[in-house]
């Protein structure tokens, strides 16, 4: 069902309590030129994120994980890794930069199926994208810390919320890739959701992966982006096509 190709003699580095600096910039590897095959259905990751969360107010911790194409951004959440049980039909969801999202599973006959759908939010008109921009600067103020992790700039801020006294406290990593779509997988039509919540879309802008975030409710650590290949082939999976 998915073809999974392990990269061995990779070096990894954790980025652990905030953050140690890798050294090396991440660039796709050269098994991409072959695999990346999207005419005919088929999608290479040469490399995870890899979040760790404490849910602080439900008493929950674990891991999740995110297949990673560093070359447009595109996304592979695996149903054992990231969205479990929350969508038991779907073997893998794949999420673009433009909004959408393909999801891929089997039927109650276990015949192979797929769905699309488009997350207008993630490609937001221009009004919309200012407004964003507007928010971020009057909410969220630079506390001067600052680092390069695998060759990009991170940057600290801290989160202010309207009518409150109440502040979080989050790192974001400046990457050459879009990353909305991360933050639009929960406004997918569905039952998928990830184990805990990246609800940042009217917040973060297109560029700003987030690497950790702070509050008293709960703890999101980027612990390392992986090289980690995965391929995945949406062929064998007949589209349903979902009335509006």
């Amino acid at each position: 069902m998915l073809k999974i190709t392990p990269l061995l003699g990779i070096l990894w580095f954790t980025l652990g309590s905030l953050f140690a600096q890798p050294a090396d910039k991440l660039t796709p590897d050269k098994r991409r030129a072959l695999q990346w095959k999207p005419e005919k259905g088929q999608y290479y990751f040469g490399h995870k994120l890899i979040y760790d969360y404490d849910q602080r107010n439900e008493g929950r911790k674990g891991t999740l994980e995110i297949g990673l194409d560093l070359t447009t951004g595109t996304l592979c959440f695996l149903r054992e890794t990231s969205f479990g049980q929350t969508a038991s039909d779907f073997d893998f969801i794949l999420g673009f930069a433009d909004g959408k999202f393909i999801s891929c599973g089997l039927d109650e006959a276990g015949k192979k199926f797929r769905i699309k759908q488009m997350v207008v939010e993630v490609k937001s008109d221009p009004e919309t994208l200012q407004q964003r921009v507007s928010d971020f600067q009057e909410f969220c103020t630079p506390t001067g810390s600052n680092k390069v992790i695998y060759g990009w700039p991170a940057l600290e801020y801290v989160r202010a919320f309207p009518r409150s006294e109440t502040s979080d406290k989050m790192w974001l990593l400046q990457t050459p890739f879009s990353v909305t779509h991360l933050y639009g997988f929960e406004l997918m039509e569905g039952t998928a959701s990830l184990p805990v919540s990246f609800d940042f879309i009217d917040l973060l802008g297109k560029n700003q992966l987030l690497m950790s975030y702070e509050s008293k409710e709960v703890n999101i650590q980027l612990n390392r982006i992986e090289a980690s290949p995965v391929t995945v082939n949406i062929s064998p999976y007949r589209e349903i096509i979902i009335a509006d």
